[in-house]
């Protein structure tokens, strides 16, 4: 029980750096654009 939550809390944590990271790159591309 323990372990899966640490591993539930590690992939959102990746999920949500992925989804930073891609949404900055691309909010950065879109700046530079303009």
């Amino acid at each position: 029980m323990y372990t899966n939550a640490i591993i539930d809390t590690l992939g959102i944590k990746l999920i949500y750096l992925l989804d930073s990271t891609v949404y900055i790159l691309i909010g950065g591309y879109h700046s530079k654009a303009i």
